[in-house]
């Protein structure tokens, strides 16, 4: 799946439009939505994940095996604690609002759309962002490395090769060649095993996160989490802080555009 822009109606927040981060990470917040249903959000703490490249990826793990690439921004490798803020409401309903990796404790006073080689945010038209499109109602981040090894075990030892599709890979005779196919074959394979540990994963926790540690040398982990309301595009978003040292990365699962505080934090 490749990545897309989206008309974005939502709420511009010093520059660009996205939830306010501040209320979405400020647990016990009660809310009302744009729809007057009554909201706590509870920030959860899911973990530290292991960046040994600094290059982070995110996407829908579901479809790892199209081989998202990593945003441009790089931060220092390091192990950074992973929380989610969920929207709980009076139904028990309960909804991943936003996923946010941590990388310094300082408060973010200003946002960056989150963007991969090639992408420029001067292009878009008003309204529009880059997003990493869900398909499977699931984001998650992760190390490159961690990518990489877990695209290995699929088949895939050359990553950029893989991208480029089935065009390089054609016979005279105008078919792909018989190595491509197999490839396909392994790919399609290894993911189905793979969204299938995923899924169980998951139901442990009520679809709301998991972790995947990736076995062999990389020993890096996938941090996986429910997408809000579901399928969607959902951008992301760096944070830095008032002396402009980065603070974060937060995928914005627009569950909590709009709402309005009905009440001081509990």
């Amino acid at each position: 799946m490749d990545e897309a822009v989206e008309l974005d109606d939502g709420a511009d927040v010093q520059g660009e439009r996205h939830t306010d981060f501040a209320l979405a990470f400020q647990d016990g917040q009660t809310a009302v939505d744009e729809r007057g249903e009554s909201l706590a959000i509870r920030v959860e703490h899911l973990g530290t994940l292991a960046i040994t490249t600094g290059h982070i990826i995110a996407c829908d793990p579901f479809w790892l095996h199209t081989a998202p690439e990593a945003y441009t921004v790089v931060v220092p490798p390091g192990r950074y604690a992973v929380r989610v803020s969920v929207a709980s409401y009076v139904d028990n309903d309960r909804r991943v609002a936003c996923a946010m990796l941590r990388f310094a404790e300082s408060e973010a006073v200003r946002w960056e759309m989150a963007v991969r080689p090639g992408q420029d945010p001067h292009a878009l038209a008003p309204g529009e962002q880059f997003c990493y499109p869900v398909d499977a109602g699931t984001g998650c981040f992760a190390d490159q490395a961690v990518m990489e090894a877990l695209l290995a075990e699929a088949g895939i030892h050359d990553v950029d090769n893989w991208r480029m599709g089935p065009d390089s890979h054609m016979a005279p005779d105008g078919r792909v060649t018989p190595e491509w196919a197999a490839l396909v074959d392994s790919v399609y394979t290894w993911s189905d095993t793979f969204c299938e540990r995923l899924l169980e994963t998951l139901e442990a926790t009520g679809y709301i996160a998991a972790t995947v540690t990736v076995q062999g040398g990389v020993g890096g982990n996938l941090i996986v989490f429910s997408s809000g309301w579901g399928d969607g595009c959902y951008p992301s978003f760096f944070g830095y802080d008032a002396h402009d040292s980065l603070v974060c990365l937060v995928t914005d699962f627009e569950v909590l555009r709009g709402v309005t505080r009905s009440g001081p934090a509990a």
